[in-house]
């Protein structure tokens, strides 16, 4: 006699779809009652305290600022992506506008850039648009040091230049900015003027800053609300000065390259001519959604804004990064002023600083710091893109050493 053994333990060909926990019905059999009772109650319970329930996303942008500034090597950046800033960096055909004496910028409306995909690789060929690629004969054994620099480096800085009509042409066929392709391609070869504060205060490692330079981020809803309300902010501050008499026209402009400085860059999100100065000016727009509906005194009053209260004036605050990208902003362009605007929404009015030119200061401390992290950063990481492989570039006590000698 044969037996078919285990049986009994077969399972059932049943399949169950998976639900959610509060869609699952659980019975439970209750002793003396011929019927199961069916239970299905299920609290959301958040174990969180409720201040922690929300993300306080500026906060996270502060905390990953000072981070980055004094504690580079932190794990926090192994887990925790660059946070976007607030805002994206990006009148009629009257006239052209002079910029400044080496750039021309035409005045159109604003408008989108259509052409701008057909002109895209165009514009690579037929300009011949100097940029750095990875040299293959530089061993990753290799260190970045005086004899690397001379080798390598000091070739590319001394041969280094652009013409006035380059620098014409890329202006014209970078307008939409962030809705531009060669936009984005120039944005990681260059040095613009958006990382220029965080580039000036590194005091540690560059290959942070290398990494957010050279990554695509993602878009956060930061900078969703920069884009989506850019044109109302510009349209806002032209009828502000309107009030105030000033008959301002803004037009829009694309990335320009420095003839001083090829290396670098400036998106202004815009060019202003103000009749009342006979100097023409750039606009620089920040819609600033973590302090939306409230007043510019009021959001000046968290010491953690970039605005400052200072008597009963306020001012956007000379240490922070926003001021060291307008300096470079006028640097870069060759405008006299930047009309720094912070636009907090259709129910309040906004913030205006027209801000100039700190020459001294700008020769003195900031060029310096920038060109020491072009130099040894920047460049070299274009050669070898070792920070890109996740290999390191420089070690913190050569970084340090450097940065004392400026």
């Amino acid at each position: 006699m044969y037996l078919r053994l285990n049986e009994w333990i077969v399972p059932r060909n049943l399949t169950v779809a998976a639900k959610p926990l509060s869609q699952i019905s659980l019975n439970r059999n209750v002793y003396g009652r011929p019927q199961s009772v069916n239970t299905r109650t299920v609290n959301n319970f958040d174990p969180r305290a409720p201040n922690d329930r929300t993300i306080d996303h500026h906060a996270l942008a502060m905390l990953y600022q000072n981070l980055e500034e004094h504690a580079p090597n932190s794990a926090f950046f192994l887990y925790r992506d660059k946070p976007a800033s607030e805002a994206d960096e990006e009148c009629s055909d009257l006239c052209t506008i002079m910029v400044s004496d080496n750039i021309i910028v035409a005045t159109t409306q604003r408008a989108s850039n259509a052409h701008t995909d057909e002109v895209c690789s165009a514009v690579q060929c037929d300009m011949k648009l100097s940029t750095v690629d990875v040299n293959p004969n530089i061993s990753d054994d290799l260190e970045i040091d005086e004899e690397f620099i001379g080798q390598y480096v000091d070739p590319i800085i001394n041969s280094e230049s652009i013409g006035v009509e380059k620098i014409e042409e890329i202006e014209k066929l970078t307008r939409g900015q962030s809705e531009n392709e060669l936009w984005h391609q120039l944005h990681k070869v260059k040095i613009t003027a958006s990382n220029f504060g965080k580039v000036i205060k590194c005091s540690k490692s560059p290959e942070n800053i290398l990494k957010s330079m050279m990554n695509t981020k993602a878009v956060s809803k930061y900078l969703a609300y920069g884009k989506e309300n850019e044109n109302v902010a510009i349209e806002t501050y032209e009828k502000y000065m309107h009030d105030k008499g000033c008959d301002v026209t803004v037009s829009p402009v694309g990335l320009i390259l420095s003839q001083e400085r090829p290396g670098y860059g400036a998106s202004l999100d815009g060019i202003v001519c103000d009749p009342s100065c006979k100097t023409k000016g750039g606009l620089e727009v920040k819609c600033s959604l973590s302090k939306l509906n409230q007043s510019a005194f009021t959001a000046a009053s968290d010491a953690s804004f970039y605005l400052q209260i200072s008597g009963k004036e306020i001012h956007l605050q000379r240490s922070h990064n926003y001021f060291l990208q307008v300096q470079g902003q006028i640097f870069l362009t060759g405008v006299e002023w930047i009309d720094f605007v912070v636009y907090f929404g259709p129910n309040q009015s906004i913030f205006v600083e027209r801000i100039f030119f700190k020459k001294d200061k700008w020769y003195e401390e900031y060029l310096p710091k920038l060109d020491l992290f072009y130099k040894w950063a920047f460049l070299p990481e274009l050669l070898t893109k070792r920070v890109s492989r996740g290999i390191s570039l420089l070690p913190d006590f050569l970084w340090k050493k450097l940065k004392q000698s400026v």
